[in-house]
């Protein structure tokens, strides 16, 4: 009798512990995470890629026992973006920044972001001044030094031009692009003629573009995006400017080509892109076209891996976030959908580039 009252003890603590211990293995964790990105306005078609990828890593962390309630504030000018990250913080309550879109915003975030210890991602191209904002900052693109240098080693190598034109938006972004292709340019022996910017929301080119169509550069370099580059491209070819033009790894957007049509054809960019297409990314383009019946790109493949990473970091650390960030800083390399690309703290990651060219309405790879 003793022996079968002891069994069913045994029997009644396995009925209510194992469940607790299943429960405790399977217990999902809840994080609150916050994406700023231009979801109106002339660059929004960017911010839906930011909100696509997000989207599809929210959905599939699920699957591993993170869900993320995800906040987006429609937040690039720096006034829109200062409200934006402070809202996120004091309101929202956010344990990370999964995404940032536009450069001119995160300086603005920054003493937000650090004063109150929120690991934050960059995930577009980097400028100078993102590299050095903080130690909860963090990049999973490119620096826009390396690729304005590329592009000018390959105006002067491969195209042959002497001499070039600059055409930038007054952002980090632009002046980046101008500083960095122009100081290159040079130092191979070229000459620039003609280097403005522009400020946002300008679309009005024609007396830039009639300066450089006097002073005949053999090559310009336009780093715009968006609906504001289309409207560059469509006005230089209107008033009859035949100079190749060069763009930023943003040309790739489709909004370029419906504003500027025909004027799109022959504009040459450098983007980053996987050497080599693993089961990861594979999967990943998939998924993205099961869901949004379109192929994925670079940049949705980059929020994708933001949204990724920081949930990731955050569910190793319980949302604790200096173990969060010290977390990011150790990974070094991370193996992602747009690629295996090195994150050391607030350095830049390192990627793989291909050239493309606007050719027939589409973006094909020359090199």
């Amino acid at each position: 009798m003793q022996k079968t009252n002891q069994t069913l003890i045994k029997i009644l603590i396995l009925f209510f512990i194992l469940p607790l211990t299943l429960l405790a293995e399977d217990e999902t964790q809840i994080f609150t995470v916050g994406v700023t990105a231009p979801l109106t306005g002339d660059f929004a078609s960017y911010g839906e890629k930011v909100k696509q990828g997000v989207e599809l890593a929210r959905i599939e962390l699920e699957q591993k026992n993170i869900k993320l309630n995800v906040k987006y504030e429609d937040a690039c000018l720096p006034a829109t973006a200062v409200n934006a990250i402070n809202k996120l913080i004091q309101i929202d309550k956010i344990q990370g920044l999964a995404a940032n879109f536009c450069v001119i915003a995160m300086p603005a975030m920054s003493g937000a972001i650090q004063k109150n210890q929120i690991p934050s991602i960059h995930s577009a191209i980097a400028s100078e001044s993102i590299l050095k904002l903080g130690n909860f900052i963090f990049t999973t693109d490119m620096k826009v030094r390396t690729e304005a240098k590329k592009l000018a080693e390959y105006a002067y190598n491969t195209l042959g031009a002497r001499t070039a034109g600059v055409l930038s938006i007054e952002t980090d972004f632009g002046i980046d692009y101008r500083k960095f292709f122009s100081n290159r340019f040079e130092e191979l022996g070229g000459k620039v003629l003609y280097s403005q910017s522009q400020a946002i929301g300008v679309n009005d080119f024609k007396s830039e573009i009639t300066i450089l169509r006097n002073k005949k550069p053999d090559v310009i370099l336009a780093a715009h995006l968006g609906l504001t580059l289309g409207a560059l491209l469509k006005q230089a070819r209107q008033l009859g400017i035949k100079t190749p033009f060069l763009g930023t790894n943003e040309a790739e957007d489709p909004s370029v080509r419906e504003v500027a049509k025909n004027a799109a054809e022959g504009l040459t960019f450098y983007v980053s892109q996987p050497e080599n297409k693993t089961e990861k990314i594979k999967n990943f383009e998939e998924s993205f076209f099961d869901k949004y019946n379109t192929k994925a790109g670079l940049a949705e493949a980059s929020y994708y891996d933001s949204t990724m990473l920081l949930a990731e970091s955050l569910a190793f650390c319980k949302g604790e976030a200096i173990c969060t960030r010290d977390y990011i800083f150790k990974m070094k390399i991370y193996d992602g959908v747009s690629g295996r690309f090195s994150l050391i703290g607030t350095d830049e990651s390192s990627r793989n580039f291909v050239l493309k060219q606007i050719k027939n309405g589409e973006a094909e790879i020359i090199k």
